[in-house]
């Protein structure tokens, strides 16, 4: 069975096979080529970073920056892709939320204290 990380590295080849095909599309000057454009998938991206950081030693903000201009030189669409530290260590956009929410609740709750006084 395939495993979490050889699923992002399967569906990242397979992008990439297909960032090339429309990289070679757009160089002869075919705009047919920009109907197969796609999105790239943030587990793609990340995956993208995390090669810049672990393969090539890049601190985070580097390697972000290395997978844009990467990404981009291949004309893919990148309005989708959110660069958030939290994510590439590994926290769910979910987790986040909720760490914001009890944050949010918190202070109001505060807030409602200082004012009943």
């Amino acid at each position: 069975m395939e495993t979490e990380d050889e699923k992002i590295l399967r569906l990242a080849r397979l992008q990439n096979e297909k960032e090339r095909a429309l990289s070679g599309l757009l160089g002869q000057g075919d705009v047919r080529g920009l109907s197969l454009m796609k999105r790239i998938s943030q587990a793609t991206f990340d995956e993208a970073v995390k090669e810049n950081t672990d393969e090539f030693g890049m601190d985070f903000d580097e390697a972000v920056k290395e997978a844009l201009e990467q990404f981009k030189s291949q004309g893919c669409d990148l309005s989708n892709i959110s660069i958030n530290e939290n994510t590439e260590q590994g926290m769910s956009p979910l987790a986040a939320i909720a760490i914001l929410s009890l944050l949010y609740f918190t202070l109001c709750f505060a807030i409602l204290c200082i004012k009943s006084r």
